[in-house]
């Protein structure tokens, strides 16, 4: 692969993570209440896992709603400061990849 074309996926891939938290925002905080069970462990057993409720819970966060979040699971609170953290790394990186090429 080409210095050029790498160049572009790395634009690509920034943009993609700097539009992927606005698109949660912008999404009703309850996008994901309805719909099938998509957890495993839920599906085989019938009880829920340490993550289940974490999507739910990271909508409430992203829309401030600390409370209906810490329902949803209570994990939350290690859960999104790695998911924070875990973004603005790969955005620093995508950007210096972009600036040292």
């Amino acid at each position: 692969m080409d210095l050029k074309h790498k160049k572009w996926i790395n634009r690509l891939w920034l943009g993609l993570l700097l539009v992927f938290p606005w698109v949660l925002i912008i999404l009703p905080y309850d996008q994901f209440d309805t719909g099938p069970v998509m957890c495993l462990f839920t599906r085989i057993t019938g009880s829920h896992c340490m993550g289940c409720g974490m999507t739910r819970s990271v909508m409430r966060v992203m829309h401030f709603r600390f409370a209906e979040a810490w329902e949803f699971n209570r994990l939350i609170v290690v859960v999104f400061p790695v998911l924070v953290y875990l973004w603005f790394d790969w955005v620093i990186k995508a950007y210096r990849s972009i600036k040292m090429k």
